[in-house]
């Protein structure tokens, strides 16, 4: 009779550690649910569960990639567009960093805020160029940062 209950207790064991694993990995598919583009979001998220830790890696994954877009506007000609960019740069960072800290301490509201601040920066280095009918040298940067920005409020928007 022992034997029985043993081999109750190792099955309900076994069942309960593959319901656990399953809900894990589902919870890691669904942070790119709502993301714009899935597969990316699968890469920033590289198998991260908890959505606020997720976010924070692909802060600063973001902080890495605009520090990249504004070292190559820094190189540029020196015209108001450029200037237009590093400023832009410069407060993608800022924001970014000042999420971090929202982030940390739980305000929501504030995270979510700095992110789509974060968006709206972005956007204004590319219309600079767009206003002009000129074509950006930044559009492939601005378009990665503006990906993984959307990414990072969607993973953190999972969390709430």
């Amino acid at each position: 009779m022992a034997m029985v209950g043993l081999r109750f207790s190792f099955f309900s064991f076994i069942i309960a550690v593959a319901a656990i694993l399953l809900a894990n990995q589902a919870t890691a598919n669904d942070l790119c649910a709502d993301a714009s583009d899935s597969r990316i979001c699968r890469a920033l998220v590289k198998g991260k569960t908890d959505p606020l830790q997720a976010a924070e890696y692909i802060v600063y994954k973001l902080i890495e990639q605009t520090k990249k877009a504004k070292d190559k506007a820094s190189k540029l000609d020196k015209n108001q567009n450029a200037k237009i960019c590093l400023k832009s740069y410069a407060d993608v960072i800022s924001n970014l960093n000042q999420s971090l800290k929202d982030l940390k301490k739980g305000d929501k509201g504030s995270t979510e805020d700095k992110l789509s601040s974060v968006i709206a920066s972005i956007e204004s280095c590319q219309d600079a160029y767009t206003e002009e009918n000129s074509t950006s040298p930044l559009s492939q940067h601005n378009k990665l940062l503006e990906l993984i920005a959307d990414t990072c409020l969607s993973v953190y928007q999972q969390a709430h």
